[in-house]
């Protein structure tokens, strides 16, 4: 089964080639009553049948697969406008891979925060070796 509302599909294609009801139906084989409960939407016909009624009008019936837009609660949870392929790529992983970058980003920023010490304990020395006065 599929979702897909025929009835607009099937109009659309009988009036782009400019023909009645009754013509599309003699040349997809079937009868105008079936063609007339397709557009009104009264009939849910196959994919078969939709696709026999495109061809009848001189069109190609093809479906296109195109990835959805992924329904995450944790990606949902984010502002509009930020870029959500990290969260997805992330979500993809294995809990495993996921603790793996976890604690890498933790020895990251552990290595940032003590060179940052580093940095104002280097800062810091002068001063105290000359006992905080300034010689200016």
């Amino acid at each position: 089964m599929y979702d897909v509302d025929a009835a607009p599909i099937v109009r659309r294609v009988r009036e782009a080639s400019a023909l009645s009801q009754r013509e599309l139906a003699d040349r997809a084989g079937t009868t105008q009553a079936v063609v007339s409960r397709v557009e009104s939407g009264v009939s849910s016909p196959s994919f078969d049948m939709v696709r026999r009624l495109a061809n009848a009008a001189g069109f190609e019936l093809r479906l296109k697969c195109v990835p959805h837009r992924v329904t995450d609660p944790v990606v949902d949870a984010y502002k509009p406008g930020v870029d959500q392929s990290l969260l997805i790529a992330n979500l993809r992983k294995s809990p495993r891979e996921r603790f793996s970058t976890l604690l890498s980003a933790r020895r990251f920023i552990l290595k940032v925060r003590r060179v940052g010490e580093e940095a104002r304990n280097r800062v810091a020395e002068p001063t105290a070796k000359y006992g905080g006065q300034d010689d200016g």
